[in-house]
């Protein structure tokens, strides 16, 4: 098979009240920043994006225990109704909460362990 050949990185910064920002790097650039680029990205809702040059000054930080990792936001159905077969924003459907559970203990073959009883519905 073959290798895809990459032109630019699309990826998303994440400060700490959970901001988002969609972030372009350019191929010239994406193997100096490579050793630090943490990639778990997809595009999201932002009218704003960053746009990375060969002349751009990165600095790494050294305390993001308190920058979020990860960031999602739960949408209404009338706004993904609106989203249909628009390409814009990346829209992942898993289904719809139907209930959700209280969180109870219960013991397994390797101890105790939490669940919490969930009906998503998928059709």
């Amino acid at each position: 098979m073959e290798q895809a050949v990459m032109f630019s990185l699309d990826t998303i910064l994440i400060d700490r009240q959970g901001t988002m920002m969609h972030v372009v790097i350019n191929k010239a650039y994406m193997e100096k920043l490579k050793p630090i680029i943490d990639e778990e990205d997809r595009p999201m809702e932002n009218n704003k994006i960053l746009n990375f040059l060969p002349t751009t000054t990165l600095k790494k930080i050294k305390n993001i225990e308190d920058i979020p990792k990860h960031s999602f936001k739960f949408i209404n159905t009338d706004m993904l109704s609106e989203r249909v077969n628009v390409n814009m924003y990346l829209s992942n459907v898993i289904g719809v909460a139907a209930h959700i559970g209280h969180i109870e203990e219960i013991r397994t073959n390797f101890g105790l362990t939490k669940i919490r009883d969930t009906v998503l519905l998928i059709e």
